[in-house]
């Protein structure tokens, strides 16, 4: 994802849908990086001081993944593929074992991150991390995001989903890809790539409709995303919220830039616990 902060919360591939969380099993990453030499694997996680209690957190493996993948697996890392991506890989050949899954997928010159066909219907996906939003990330230009939709469709007569890096990686958001009345999940826990730092024109409407394309927003909005959640689904709460708290003027990180402070729709963005903190500072 880039612009992490330092790991919260267990993520499981057994339990996709209710572990949200930065720190990585080593035995997840043996599948998630399709190692073939497992032993070898852990042991290079010993030795370069990434393994703690069985865990390795999300920021660390970011540093090291490719190395590691190309090492351990006979299956090399293809372009420009991000752990987020191997983590997806991961998740939809557990949701779909009978599916046929490409990675890196060319059209009219464009590469396509994932080609999945299930039950006879074809998706393509492409996951968007920060880059795609913000300007300057990875020195990288930003395009329409949406573009890419219309090409696919018009070369291939499928549907392209954009999945960001707010969209839970979890199987019941690739379940949704193919059944879109399933409701999806949205979880924020230690980003530091907030929608106000979005580039981007018309941010809100664009975060607004990627999210809805996953089901993915509850009764009040997308706020939820940041908020603890104990129970049967685990996630952790983004420290956003206590900075927030502290100091108003950070309250702001949760709203695009394209609205003005004082917008009604405030409500939508933010966790319910800085509702009463942005009425006093913003809404007159």
């Amino acid at each position: 994802m880039g612009a992490l902060a330092k790991g919260k919360g267990i993520f499981s591939l057994l339990d996709s849908d209710n572990c949200v969380g930065s720190f990585f099993s080593k035995e997840d990453l043996v599948e998630i990086l399709e190692i073939d030499d497992a032993n070898g694997f852990y042991e290079a996680l010993n030795r370069k001081h990434l393994l703690k209690e069985g865990y390795v957190d999300e920021r660390d493996m970011y540093k090291h993944f490719k190395e590691l993948k190309n090492e351990f697996s006979e299956i090399k890392l293809k372009r420009y593929v991000s752990f987020d991506e191997c983590v997806l890989f991961a998740i939809f050949r557990r949701t779909f074992p009978n599916a046929e899954i490409v990675q890196q997928v060319l059209i009219n010159g464009k590469y396509i991150d994932f080609k999945i066909t299930h039950n006879g219907l074809t998706k393509y996906i492409e996951f968007d991390g920060p880059r795609h939003f913000i300007e300057g990330r990875y020195d990288s230009t930003l395009e329409d995001i949406f573009d890419r939709l219309e090409m696919v469709k018009l070369a291939t007569g499928c549907e392209l989903v954009r999945w960001p890096y707010w969209i839970q990686r979890c199987s019941q958001n690739a379940k949704v890809l193919f059944d879109d009345s399933l409701k999806g999940y949205g979880a924020l826990w230690t980003t530091k790539a907030y929608f106000h730092d979005f580039d981007i024109p018309q941010a809100a409407e664009t975060i607004i409709k990627l999210t809805k394309r996953f089901n993915a927003e509850d009764e009040n909005g997308v706020g939820y995303f940041y908020q603890a959640k104990e129970g049967v689904r685990k996630q952790p709460e983004h420290e956003l919220i206590k900075q927030a708290l502290k100091n108003p003027n950070k309250i702001l990180s949760f709203i695009p830039k394209n609205l003005p402070p004082d917008d009604p729709s405030y409500r939508y963005w933010l966790p319910k616990e800085l509702w009463d903190e942005y009425e006093k500072q913003y809404i007159r």
